[in-house]
Order: structure tokens, then sequence, then C-alpha cells
């Protein structure tokens, strides 16, 4: 009998221990947020070139130049000027033309004739710009080397 009380004593401490309440670990969190501001730059660029052009009065293309732009966001972009670096000076009343295409995945164009005309779009990744443009001084242009340069923007919507 001795025994048995002693069995089952045991078993009732054993039990008591196994469903007595073990302390549970609390859960706690620490949240972390940030920004990623919208970005794109140049990563590659390959100067273009002119040439007289056919009636002898100004100057284009005669092979395009390139710039690769990598954007973390679609964007636009749109010219904002075509800029004479160097050379003789310009007479008033000379015509510009420019134009800037994306030959990547979302083909767009933007073109400027005296001023902005439309803009084109970029992706979130590598876009390759093609550039191109032409300068018409409406008269014979005098002997020099000629300096200009397309300057475009692209910013995010």
């Amino acid at each position: 009998m001795l025994h048995r009380i002693l069995g089952i004593s045991t078993l009732v401490a054993i039990g008591s221990l196994a469903l007595s309440p073990i302390a549970k670990a609390q859960p706690f969190a620490v949240p972390f947020s940030g920004t990623v501001e919208a970005n794109c730059e140049e990563t590659s660029m390959t100067p273009g070139t002119l040439q007289l052009n056919g009636s002898g009065t100004g100057l284009t293309t005669d092979s395009f130049g390139y710039i690769t732009i990598t954007c973390n966001t679609p964007a636009n972009y749109s010219i904002d000027a075509v800029e004479q670096l160097g050379g003789p000076p310009e007479p008033s009343g000379v015509s510009k033309t420019a134009i800037v295409t994306n030959t990547s995945n979302l083909p767009s164009e933007a073109t400027w004739v005296n001023g902005p005309v439309e803009s084109g779009r970029v992706i979130a990744e590598d876009n390759e710009m093609e550039v191109q443009m032409s300068v018409d001084w409406g008269g014979a242009m005098p002997a020099g080397t000629y300096d200009y340069e397309v300057r475009f923007s692209v910013a995010a919507p």
C-alpha cells in the first residue's frame, strides 16, 4: 500500500511539474524604414560630330552622340537647350534643332526646335540615349571649329 501511495505521489509530483506554467519568451519587434530618392545618373557618354549641311548654311549631325542614363525609377526627360560653346559667334536668328531618342526598352523621343517641343520617357534601368542636332545660320558659315552641346534633363514624375 505504501508503494502505491509513494507511486501515486511521485506521479502527481511529476505531473505537477510537467503541467506547471513555464515562463515563455515575450516577443518584441523593432521596425525599420528608409527612403530611396529617385535618382538618374550618367554612366557613359560618346560625343557626336557635326558636318556642314548641303546648302553650306549650317551644321548637321554626322555621327550621333550617345549617353547612357541609369535610373532607379521611371522618369521623364526633356531637352533644355542647344548651346554654342565655341567657334565664330552666332548671328541673331540662328535656328537650332535637337532630337534625343531613348533607344532602350521604352523607345521615346524628345524634340527641341528653338525651344522645348516635347519630352520622352526613361525606365528604371539603363537607358541608351541617341542625340542628334543641327544648327542653321541662314547664310554662309564662316570657317572655324564649332562646338555645341545639347543639354537635357531627367526628372521623376
